[in-house]
């Protein structure tokens, strides 16, 4: 502000000191041919007229700047920096359009996708559909002279694909293309991201409206009617999600974040703060990569109940021109989608599943149909016979170490912490119908013997040894060498060159 006043000033002083020069001879001149007289104290002329002083003439210039000032002050009005404060009731220093971004690859397939790091993939970038979009957006943009002084994007692939396309077009320097890293990312759905889109979507706005619903006297009071809203007096029987605190999407660990309508907020908060304070008189178009984030923006600038945000939400390649909070107010009260109600209803029903699902276990338990080894080794046989071989008294150390590590397995005890724990003895399953067996008469145990004495596993042979592998590789090594070798270099001719030299000198 002072700077501009200190400007205001510069125009104006030639005009100030002329005004002062061309007074300073007026009064030099009467002085040279008027008599004044002395009256009261003070000096006046011979028809009774106070005298022209400097005083007075500097006064009467500094009050006819001032006056310029004031008819000027529009236009040299103070920009609001520091921290953009929700509702907009003032009027901002530029004038802001917002554009969401054409139709993604990842939408075409029926895919919701809010992790900004995947969304710079070019799996995010514009489909055919998203270029006709932008196109005919921009038609529309030029048709009502709209020329955007400053396009502000976020980073997502379809985001930075319209931004460009609106450079080209529209003949925006590059200079006037400024990316948004952080502050125009989608809200993050934690582990509901990369589900279906079209069941998905609704389930959100279904959860943000409900959980932004006023309850009162078991009685469910929907704020539909806006002006009513702000009349209205409700005793909150359950919290009410007008500030967008509640509605926090499901956690998920791969980085992609759960958030709030009110923490989303909060970064857009930041983003206006920064524009309004690196810009003035500018005419800036926001082009945002989903249609949650500019409703959400118009929400806040308008003073919105939050739960009422999709009332707003922006269709694939949609602009609305030059934002404020009377443009919204309008918008909300006649433009609103006719199948916003239907989304709103299918979308409790997703939003049920979705919750059902979440808490299904991801491993289910499987009822046993095979019988298990024992935990407890059973007593040895008391058999004496001299004749026995050490493969009757026990058969499994004939049939090969398989079975010998399979039966020591077997008939280890389980580690247990409680000490009261009983040792299992018996063999059994979850089936209270099957019949305690020895594993010595187990009919897999039995034919798994008799298959390994027979021979009929089939042992795959390796391909190739390790002596043909690194023989092969060598091949390689010397044919790359030989093919680096033969290429030319100039070196010939360098040396051919300077053989001819030498031959001249």
């Amino acid at each position: 502000m002072i700077l501009r006043l200190y400007l205001v000033f510069l125009v104006a002083l030639p005009e100030v000191i002329s005004f002062a020069s061309h007074q300073e001879k007026k009064l030099m001149q009467r002085r040279e041919v008027q008599l004044f007289t002395i009256k009261d104290g003070h000096r006046q002329d011979s028809k009774g007229n106070n005298e022209l002083s400097r005083r007075n003439v500097l006064d009467s210039a500094m009050k006819s700047v001032l006056t310029f000032g004031a008819v000027l002050g529009p236009a040299f009005q103070a920009a609001n920096a520091g921290l953009v404060q929700f509702p907009c009731d003032y009027d901002l220093m530029n004038t802001y359009h917002f554009m969401r971004a054409g139709e993604s690859l990842l939408e075409s397939q029926n895919l919701l996708s809010t992790n900004p790091l995947f969304l710079t993939n070019r799996e995010d970038a514009l489909s055919p559909l998203g270029i006709e979009q932008v196109n005919n957006a921009m038609n529309d943009m030029m048709m009502k002279d709209i020329n955007p002084s400053v396009v502000k994007y976020s980073l997502a692939a379809k985001s930075i694909d319209t931004a460009n396309m609106i450079a080209n077009e529209m003949q925006v320097g590059r200079n006037r293309l400024i990316p948004e890293y952080t502050f125009m990312d989608p809200r993050g759905v934690g582990s509901w991201n990369m589900l279906p889109l079209s069941s998905t979507e609704d389930a959100i706005w279904a959860m943000d409206n409900d959980e932004g619903t006023l309850i009162h006297n078991d009685f469910v009071v929907t704020l539909i009617n806006i002006k009513d809203s702000y009349k209205a007096l409700f005793l909150i029987w359950e919290t009410a999600g007008e500030e967008g605190k509640d509605a926090r999407p499901p956690a998920n660990d791969d980085g992609t974040a759960n958030e709030t309508l009110s923490e989303q907020v909060t970064r857009l908060r930041q983003l206006m703060s920064i524009l309004e304070t690196q810009f003035s008189g500018d005419e800036i178009l926001l082009v945002f990569g989903d249609g949650t984030s500019p409703a959400l923006l118009s929400s806040v600038m308008a003073g919105l109940p939050l739960n009422l945000v999709h009332q707003l939400d922006f269709q694939p390649g949609e602009v609305r021109y030059d934002v404020t909070k009377d443009s919204v107010l309008h918008y909300i009260e006649n433009d609103v989608s006719p199948y916003h109600n239907e989304r709103i209803d299918h979308g409790r029903k997703e939003l049920k599943d979705l919750r059902e699902k979440a808490k299904v276990p991801i491993v289910e338990d499987i009822e046993a149909t095979r019988p298990v080894a024992v935990v407890k080794e059973r007593p040895k046989s008391t058999n004496t016979n001299s004749g026995a071989t050490p493969e009757s008294t026990f058969p499994f150390i004939a049939t090969g170490t398989a079975i010998a590590v399979s039966t020591s397995l077997a008939t280890q005890k389980p580690d247990t912490d409680d000490e009261n724990t009983e040792d299992i003895e018996t063999i059994g399953t979850t089936n209270d119908n099957f019949e305690s067996m020895p594993v010595s008469e187990s009919p897999e145990l039995i034919d798994m013997e008799k298959r390994i004495e027979i021979g009929t596993f089939d042992i795959p042979e390796m391909k190739r040894n390790e002596e043909e592998i690194m023989k092969e590789q060598i091949q390689i090594a010397e044919k790359a060498m030989n093919e680096y070798l033969n290429q030319d270099d100039g070196f010939e001719d360098w040396l051919s060159q300077m053989k001819t030299t030498i031959e001249e000198e």
